[in-house]
């Protein structure tokens, strides 16, 4: 008998895809990218859900209250949208507690869902409320693109278009990393990561200058690793890649403690597993050369390489200027990976051997 382990996530979406029925309105369809989009009286609006643990794995540190749960929940939602170019509208919820859970904390998770949302101006439209023996928690959000240009999806990178990536990635991989393998770290050290897990945030005033402004082709968020994340671009695209290791935008004090207690380079926490909430998107070199500053001064957006021909791969051109095959590893569940902290440690190890081999 075959179980989910035997099919993988991706084998379990693809015969999903396969299977489910799209009308004529739907422009993007289930299983081409993490939004879907239907065109409605000439609007398009994009929709995606997701849910979280209800105990997501900063949570097991003692640092996240209920408000930093419920962060953890719009920004996983939020982060989708935002890859594909939507102006975010609204959200529906899915709440699922014990009857013996604390009222107290239940409030307080609530209350924090509100202002979140509120902070972005989502409407928090409803949804539904159950009583389970565990927690569990999901939701919808919606948001809209008034033309087809604004919107950024996988297969939407061109070659010639430049690879830029918001603010800084690998943050939250190397926080928790940290934190759960190394007892030698500094107080000091320990506090900065924690800080850093507590209300990450995906790059709202980037994404909505660049579709204001109709910017950006090919689009998705990094969630499961920049490497694998790039590589569903570049298979959804049929495009190759090359990407400058150099390049990878980073917390500078993250980085000086990765440095101080690790051999592994840096920029391989980026290459891991996701939680940062933050975009992949390309555009051709005008519109980057037009956007680069003012989006700067909303937010941070740094250029990380290009989109080539297929035929040349998956470029990666490591800080010592050798080229090797960009490192794809990254989070996917229904496999039967070990823990948290074996499976980062993996991929940063295969991380470290492909770059060596340049």
């Amino acid at each position: 008998m075959r179980v989910l382990n035997d099919v993988g996530e991706y084998g379990m979406h693809e015969y999903m895809s396969e299977i489910a029925h799209s009308g004529e309105d739907v422009v993007v369809p289930m299983g081409e990218d993490d939004c879907s989009v239907v065109k409605i009286d000439g609007t398009y609006l994009i929709q995606s859900c997701d849910a979280i643990s209800s105990k997501p794995l900063t949570s097991k540190y003692g640092k996240r209250n209920p408000k930093g749960v419920a962060n953890y929940l719009v920004q996983a939602n939020l982060s989708d949208i935002l890859s594909s170019g939507a102006i975010p509208q609204g959200i529906h919820t899915l709440f699922e507690f014990p009857s013996s859970y604390s009222y107290d904390k239940y409030k307080e998770f609530v209350k924090g869902f509100s202002e979140i949302t509120n902070h972005y101006n989502i409407s928090w439209l409803g949804g539904d409320l159950k009583e389970t023996e565990g927690t569990r928690l999901a939701a919808m959000i919606q948001g809209t693109v008034s033309n087809k240009e604004q919107i950024r999806t996988r297969a939407g990178a061109e070659v010639g278009d430049v690879i830029i990536v918001t603010r800084n990635i690998g943050t939250i991989n190397a926080a928790t990393f940290f934190i759960d393998k190394y007892d030698s770290i500094s107080k000091k050290d320990e506090e900065y990561l924690y800080e850093k897990t507590k209300m990450p945030e995906a790059p709202y005033e980037e994404s909505i200058y660049m579709t204001k402004n109709n910017i950006g082709n090919g689009g998705l968020d990094i969630t499961d690793g920049l490497g694998m994340d790039l590589k569903k671009l570049a298979d959804k695209s049929d495009v190759g890649l090359r990407i400058k290791e150099s390049k990878i935008p980073m917390d500078d004090q993250v980085v000086k403690i990765i440095n101080q207690y690790t051999e592994y380079h840096p920029s391989a926490f980026a290459f891991t597993l996701g939680g940062d909430w933050q975009s992949v998107v390309t555009m051709s070199p005008d519109d980057w050369n037009e956007i680069k500053d003012p989006v700067n001064n909303v937010g941070k957006a740094t250029k990380i390489g290009r989109v080539i021909e297929k035929s040349r791969g998956l470029e990666y051109i490591t800080d010592e200027g050798a080229r090797t095959t960009l490192p794809t590893g990254g989070k996917e569940i229904f496999t039967g990976s070990t823990s948290f902290s074996s499976k980062t440690e993996e991929l940063l190890n295969k991380y470290q051997q492909t770059t060596k081999k340049a």
